[in-house]
């Protein structure tokens, strides 16, 4: 949605596309640094930092700029690493199918956002409001995803329910299932 607005952040349209195609840059090696830590808090924080950078959009007209470029860079930070996230919560069976799911759900997000910015309208900082709106739902819900990093990858569905799980109570009561059901989805 950014993009799509970029005659509208500041007054040079021409600099304003340049930047937020450059703030996609950095992301590929933030996401090295940034893989040292915690996946759940890291993807967290990254989306909450975006959806700040966001509402700066809407209400710091004289900074729209430089909070439009720091929310694209932290959006790329965090879409990329929901691939890295993906990559090791889903067995392998199962990871091509729900990676087409996010890219397709991405797609969706994506034609929506082009008739958010005719809003714009109406006041100058609606789609930016109602673009970081709608993203404080999924970077709280981020919150509650499985923490992966220092475990192994997944090759059976059971073992991606293992990691979700974490409550002894919980593994055992799967462990004592009928996991071989699990084990067959195709």
């Amino acid at each position: 949605m950014l993009k799509f607005s970029a005659e509208d952040i500041s007054s040079s349209p021409y600099l304003s596309c340049w930047l937020l195609a450059l703030s996609d840059v950095p992301s590929a090696i933030v996401i090295h640094f940034c893989s040292k830590f915690e996946r759940r808090k890291v993807n967290f924080f990254v989306q909450l930092i975006a959806v700040i950078f966001c509402y700066f959009c809407c209400f710091q007209q004289e900074a729209r700029l430089i909070s439009a470029v720091l929310c694209m860079a932290f959006c790329a930070i965090s879409f990329n690493y929901v691939y890295l996230y993906l990559a090791e919560v889903y067995p392998t069976s199962l990871r091509n199918r729900v990676t087409a799911g996010c890219i397709a759900v991405a797609e969706i997000g994506g034609m929506l956002s082009n008739p958010l910015v005719f809003t714009s309208y109406f006041w100058d900082a609606l789609p930016f409001l109602i673009a970081a709106s709608i993203a404080v739902l999924p970077t709280f819900a981020s919150w509650w995803l499985p923490e992966t990093k220092g475990r192994a990858l997944p090759d059976r569905l059971s073992d991606t329910i293992k990691i979700c799980y974490t409550d002894s109570e919980q593994v055992n009561l799967i462990q004592s299932s009928d996991s071989h059901e699990l084990d067959n989805v195709d």
